[in-house]
């Protein structure tokens, strides 16, 4: 039972972090179609993973706060997401 406990409040933080996914896929619309990532190259989508592991790593060891903590790892998080789901014609 108190495996079940801790499986329940691992998807807690799972829904939690998918909700600032998608705030910031939905602050960030502007930036280009919506879609579009779908037919990006997969190296240009890895480049822009790594930039924004960068600024996930200077909110992390440069005092940010939770709060740009949790947006950049969405960021990160939605790029990661971009390239396992991008068309495998673009590599």
């Amino acid at each position: 039972m108190i495996y079940l406990f801790w499986w329940l409040h691992d998807v807690v933080y799972v829904l939690r972090f998918a909700g600032a996914m998608i705030y910031k896929l939905w602050v960030n619309r502007h930036k280009q179609d919506f879609g579009s990532w779908r037919h990006c190259r997969a190296n240009w989508m890895i480049d822009r993973c790594n930039d924004e592991l960068l600024e996930l790593e200077g909110a992390v060891f440069g005092g940010g706060t939770r709060k740009q903590t949790i947006h950049e790892a969405a960021d990160v998080a939605n790029f990661a997401m971009f390239i396992a789901f991008a068309e495998r014609s673009n590599p």
